[in-house]
């Protein structure tokens, strides 16, 4: 009797452990991407789209894979800001977990993007993680009036795009003209050098 007490006792140990281990890996899930759908939409949903300081980009590469497909859903988005906040946490997640393989393709449609704003984030991100592609929608930002969101003071778009050109190739034109000529004469040759980060 007594044998089969402890080994009844024994059980429910087993049992309460097992559920208990359940319990926590069911917890760990929710926290590190298991209910990532819902996670994204929120870090997305509380960007305020005026301060960086409201997308939680850190959070988002916590989530990390898991959060890819959900964010390749946001860049098609209705809201611009939701939009280009998707493009900066694939961005994010691409640079920090070394998946720009993946994420890569998803930024690049981003090119095509109707926002301007969401376009050169979009190429500039593409530029800085090889795809020469990014250089050609930067181009086509240069000679654009408007001014930038997230910065104070404004700054221009084309300034940023003149940037990031620079900063990608090495190359110091201003006018969208020259730049279109360099790239014209030399797109097909261009090769990303990772140790400089710049194509040459």
């Amino acid at each position: 009797m007594a044998s089969t007490k402890k080994n009844g006792a024994l059980f429910f140990s087993v049992a309460a452990l097992l559920f208990l281990s359940a319990l926590f890996l069911a917890q760990c899930d929710s926290s590190n991407g298991g209910s990532s759908s819902d996670e994204v939409a929120i870090i997305l949903t509380q960007f305020d789209g005026i301060r960086i300081g409201t997308l939680d980009l850190e959070r988002m590469v916590a989530i990390g894979d898991a959060a890819l497909s959900e964010l390749s859903r946001f860049t098609n988005h209705e809201s611009a800001e939701i939009r280009w906040g998707a493009v900066m946490s694939l961005g994010a997640i691409g640079r920090q977990l070394d998946t720009g393989e993946k994420t890569g393709p998803m930024i690049a449609k981003c090119m095509d993007d109707p926002d301007i704003w969401v376009r050169v984030t979009a190429a500039e991100l593409c530029a800085s993680s090889g795809f020469k592609e990014g250089l050609s929608a930067l181009i086509d930002a240069v000679d654009s009036d408007l001014k930038l969101r997230l910065s104070e003071p404004p700054s221009p778009i084309a300034t940023q795009a003149i940037m990031a050109l620079k900063l990608y190739t090495g190359q110091d034109f201003i006018e969208e003209a020259h730049w279109r000529d360099w790239w014209d004469q030399n797109q097909d040759s261009l090769e990303w050098n990772p140790d400089n980060e710049r194509f040459e």
